[in-house]
């Protein structure tokens, strides 16, 4: 019976140790997983930190840009407000130096309109055709010999060039705030290219730790359960021990009950065999 005992106890630590053995491996290889989840989460999260900064470099140099916008549209502004300003001086001028007698200017112009339009509407005679043209040629000559008296004073000469001044840096001022607003709608969109991919990351990032602790708990449960099996291993190789201890003693005890036996035996003068002698011997009788 106690050998069927220990025969079993022994089969029990063999099979425990073999799922101790299973249960190790498997923590080492969950361990090994949350270790790589580890590192590329790490990666990841560094990765998304480089895209993220280079996206402030962006949005830093959008705001630059956006500030230069502004600037230039209030440059923009004051240098159309005054060649608007100097336009009204121009009109002022030349009404001031249109002569007192005769029709102004804008009145010729819209009768040399109106004659012209006559010229090329109506069905005249060569000798009504005739007048009409010297009409049109005395008019175009009237207007022309007025403007050029106009355009040759010199308060006017000199408005007009003002004029050209301020509409030349209206104008390049423009230029700029399209330059600029270009560059910052460059700079708006490489920022959201770059933050969009950096928050790509960070999603894959948060995967991996998600990967990372699960791989950890199920190693954690893994070593649990492999201490458990080796507990249980040392409590039945306790009982093993004890077993066979046990079995010793009562071995033994059988054995100098055996000797004892013999040993009388042969004080009564009574033959032993061989076996016998060396049962004695064993026992420390002989």
């Amino acid at each position: 019976m106690p050998d069927e005992v220990l025969y079993d106890l022994e089969k029990k630590i063999q099979e425990l140790n073999a799922e101790a053995e299973r249960y190790r491996q498997l923590r080492d290889n969950l361990n090994a997983e949350a270790k790589r989840w580890v590192e590329e989460r790490d990666r990841l999260n560094n990765e998304a930190k480089k895209l993220a900064d280079a996206a402030n470099e962006h949005k830093n140099k959008r705001e630059e840009y956006n500030i230069k916008v502004k600037e230039e549209k209030l440059e923009r502004e004051k240098w159309n407000k005054k060649t608007f300003e100097i336009a009204d001086k121009i009109r002022m001028a030349k009404r001031k130096k249109m002569p007192k007698n005769g029709d102004p200017i804008a009145k010729l112009k819209k009768e040399l309109k109106e004659l012209e339009f006559k010229q090329m509407t109506s069905v005249l005679s060569r000798e009504k055709e005739e007048e009409l043209i010297k009409s049109i040629a005395r008019l175009q000559a009237e207007i022309r010999k007025r403007e050029k008296e106009i355009e040759e004073d010199e308060e006017i000469k000199a408005l007009t060039k003002e004029y050209e001044q301020a509409k030349e840096a209206a104008e390049r001022h423009h230029k700029l705030v399209n330059e600029y607003a270009e560059i910052a709608q460059r700079e708006h969109e490489k920022m959201v290219e770059l933050f969009s991919r950096a928050d790509d990351l960070r999603r894959q990032a948060d995967e991996a730790q998600e990967k990372f602790v699960k791989a950890k708990l199920e190693a954690d449960e893994a070593h649990r359960k492999h201490v458990d099996k080796i507990r249980e291993i040392h409590d039945i190789e306790k009982m093993v021990h004890a077993l066979k201890q046990k079995t010793k003693k009562e071995a033994k005890t059988d054995a100098d009950k055996q000797a004892e036996e013999i040993y009388q035996k042969l004080m009564s003068g009574k033959k032993i065999t061989t076996e016998e002698l060396i049962i004695l011997q064993r026992a420390g009788k002989a």
